[in-house]
């Protein structure tokens, strides 16, 4: 009896594959739960940084057209932030031109001086959220991947249409698209690639 009992308690020792199964089983429904938790919130994340940075472009548009100055929005890539500059306000008021006194009226706007941009009195950089970095600037005639790119306004409002990728995590891209014109910047889900 004593042999038979040592089987049977060696056999109890383990664990039986329905208790097993069981304990799989709710680690999946557990993990079920959780994962798309943590993916929501990355998405979140994204979201909210990319319609905060699509307000503050349309910001310097509608700067620009009321102070009949450019502006732009300058976006570190590397460091994941932003600002806003302006061109500041003339020194002098630019001449007038005698058009009398022409042979020929030109057919072009008096060029003016280039002036520098400055940074918004005030202003700081805006970082974006910890898990969200800018992957790509792309406007008609270039793209930037790293470094310092710009959208810049001109004083009627006017610039080149942009698109501007925002990512988080390695499946969620958010893209802004900026209109060449007065239309409003929009934000939208981009599907990985």
């Amino acid at each position: 009896m004593n042999a038979a009992a040592g089987r049977r308690a060696r056999a109890r020792s383990g664990f039986t594959l329905i208790e097993i199964m069981a304990v799989v089983l709710i680690l999946l429904m557990i993990a079920a739960i959780v994962i798309p938790r943590v993916s929501l919130i990355a998405s979140q994340a994204a979201l909210d940084d990319a319609k905060q940075l699509a307000a503050t472009l349309d910001f310097a548009r509608e700067k620009a057209i009321a102070l009949g100055r450019a502006h732009r929005v300058v976006l570190d890539l590397d460091h994941a932030q932003y600002w806003i500059e302006a061109q500041p306000p003339p020194a002098t008021t630019p001449p007038i031109l005698a058009w009398a006194e022409l042979e020929e009226l030109p057919l072009v706007a008096p060029r003016t001086n280039t002036r520098e941009f400055t940074a918004l009195r005030g202003s700081q950089p805006t970082p974006l959220d910890a898990n969200v970095h800018i992957t790509a600037v792309e406007n008609e005639s270039s793209q930037a991947n790293e470094g310092l790119a710009q959208i810049a306004f001109e004083p009627d409002g006017a610039t080149s249409a942009a698109q501007i990728w925002l990512t988080a995590g390695d499946d969620v891209r958010v893209r802004i698209e900026i209109a060449a014109l007065a239309d409003p910047t929009r934000v939208k889900f981009d599907a990985p690639e």
